[in-house]
């Protein structure tokens, strides 16, 4: 039961325009660096583990300083997703820098809302349900996480399905003139 209601409350957390602004960066994005901050990286290997087989686009990395030579190089044709479990947005400051000199988009998922995230932020996802001080590391977290990931990687699919179908179709067209 515990588990029904940390996926129904990712569920009632995430706003399906947020997640359709999230697929559009990572869709039109050149190149996408996964980041999870503190015990995130987790989460951001996963993501990569789930997007690298249907484009090579995505990338992850699992420590700070790689982190931030890597996103010192990246354009505004590119996005990071940054994944961050923590309640204290002061802790988001230790990537501001980094964050506001990078030109690359940023997707924020996050379980706790950050209203004034110290750099900008294309999207946020919000997972989960608030855990309790003993929840911390709890596994009910991690279903909202894993379950937001797949949401993202489903939608990603179906647009590139649905785009892949609209050029097959245009092509047919033209053959047929």
């Amino acid at each position: 039961q515990r588990t029904f209601h940390s996926l129904s409350k990712t569920m009632s957390l995430i706003e399906p325009q947020s997640i359709r602004s999230a697929v559009d960066l990572l869709y039109t994005a050149n190149h996408v660096l996964c980041y999870g901050a503190h015990d995130s990286h987790i989460a951001a290997m996963e993501m990569w583990r789930c997007f690298s087989p249907i484009t090579p686009k995505f990338n992850w990395t699992p420590e700070g300083r790689i982190f931030s030579d890597a996103a010192a190089t990246l354009t505004n044709q590119d996005v990071i997703v940054l994944f961050y479990a923590f309640r204290e947005s002061r802790t988001l400051f230790e990537f501001s820098e980094v964050l506001n000199n990078t030109d690359a988009k940023i997707i924020l998922i996050t379980r706790h809302p950050v209203p004034n995230a110290p750099f900008p932020v294309d999207a946020a996802l919000i997972y989960g349900k608030k855990p309790k001080m003993n929840q911390e590391c709890s596994i009910l977290k991690e279903i909202g996480l894993f379950f937001t990931i797949e949401i993202l990687y489903k939608e990603y699919c179906s647009k590139a399905h649905a785009l892949a179908l609209i050029q097959k179709t245009n092509i047919q067209k033209e053959v047929v003139i």
